[in-house]
């Protein structure tokens, strides 16, 4: 649907008070988050007109089409999964209201928020958007609300943990996570050596990884270390395919570094919101959260080293950063990083090619990725071509 279909059809459906079917809604949303001139007509009509707001809107029609009836959290019977087209809705009315209030930042962190606040954003959006209290959408609401924060979370986690240096000597475990990451890309060889050219063999540039991850920090480690134990096969696989792969290698470490770069320049722009918001649609468990910084360990040696200035920076790096499970951050990275590769095999590209592949390559997913979709559609495959191993 082309974006001036779109608005046109939102603006017809407001004012014949039309229900917004949820792929209308979705369009309609994405359009105005990047359009502020469509979002002052589009808002200007409707407040004219006096119609109900697109947030009510939607919570209305997930509770009409729900097989199951919606019980919110502390209810032992009922639905509590929630679609990420209303997730998404609840989400930018929330964004909204915060750069209304001047807090529109992902600082503010699902996990971080104590109850008072998290009320505090329920009622004002509750009130901004005509939601009765105790009705059955302001409990889909109150539902809703805590899961979108939590991609806030994941957002702000990811960008802390980018800004966190790779540094051994202050954090041993970094280097262990290191050491493992060798293990995971060839399982059948010793590490050599801690600094070599044998890691080159994996897709870095040079004798020292520290190197490649210095423009991402400890996200770069997580990256890859995420890759390879999500696919354990399919990893050791691609990588000899990239980098063993004649006058069509290109540097596999350096790729995937490249595309976490790439989802966190998205996820700050909050393209990456749908796909960070279908993790939620099912209620998070205890059991699902685990450490923002899965690759590293903390030694209670380090706060006695009086010497140890970087490691105290990436304390209060970490302190600002509750425990939040980056997990689906990282799934997409590694989705992006399946698609980069078949997208090269496919294309049989040369290194000498890799600057202006990744530049296309990201500027055909971006639209696709807003829209909750990573596959060979944004790249012009057919669609018996879209299934990657």
């Amino acid at each position: 649907m082309s974006h001036s279909t779109t608005t046109l059809l939102t603006i017809l459906s407001n004012y014949y008070n039309l229900v917004l079917t949820p792929s209308l809604t979705l369009s309609l949303l994405l359009a105005t988050e990047h359009s502020s001139i469509l979002n002052s007509i589009i808002t200007f009509i409707t407040s004219f007109l006096h119609k109900p707001t697109t947030l009510n809107k939607t919570l209305q029609n997930e509770l009409d089409q729900r097989i199951l009836p919606f019980k919110p959290q502390g209810h032992a019977e009922g639905d509590r999964v929630i679609s990420a087209n209303t997730l998404r809705v609840v989400d930018a009315a929330l964004w909204k209201l915060r750069l209304k209030s001047g807090s529109g930042s992902t600082s503010a962190s699902g996990s971080g928020l104590d109850d008072l606040v998290r009320e505090h954003w329920l009622d004002t959006l509750a009130r901004e958007e005509s939601i009765l209290p105790a009705s059955p959408s302001y409990l889909l609401l109150r539902e809703s609300l805590p899961r979108v924060l939590d991609t806030y979370a994941i957002t702000n986690a990811v960008q802390t943990r980018s800004n966190v240096a790779y540094d051994p000597h202050a954090d041993p475990g970094q280097r262990t996570a290191l050491v493992a990451l060798w293990t995971l890309y060839k399982p059948d060889r010793d590490l050599p050596a801690v600094e070599g050219k044998h890691w080159q063999e994996i897709g870095f540039q040079g004798s020292n990884p520290a190197t490649d991850f210095r423009a991402l920090g400890l996200l770069a480690l997580d990256s890859l270390t995420h890759f390879a134990t999500s696919y354990p096969d399919r990893a050791v696989v691609v990588c000899e395919e990239a980098v063993e792969g004649g006058p069509n290698w290109y540097p596999f470490a350096l790729m995937v570094i490249h595309m976490a770069r790439f989802a966190l320049d998205m996820a700050a722009q909050r393209d990456l919101q749908l796909l960070l918001l279908r993790s939620f649609q099912v209620p998070p468990t205890p059991t699902n959260v685990v450490l923002t910084n899965p690759t590293t360990t903390t030694t209670s040696s380090s706060s006695n080293n009086p010497s140890s200035g970087a490691e105290e920076d990436r304390e209060r790096e970490e302190e600002d950063t509750p425990n939040v499970d980056t997990t689906p951050f990282l799934r997409i990275v590694s989705e992006l990083v399946l698609l980069f590769h078949a997208n090269w095999l496919k294309g049989r590209f040369t290194v000498m090619q890799f600057e202006h592949v990744e530049k296309d390559f990201k500027k055909a997913l971006v639209p696709w990725v807003r829209r909750g979709v990573i596959d060979g559609r944004a790249l012009g495959w057919l669609r018996s071509e879209l299934k990657l191993d």
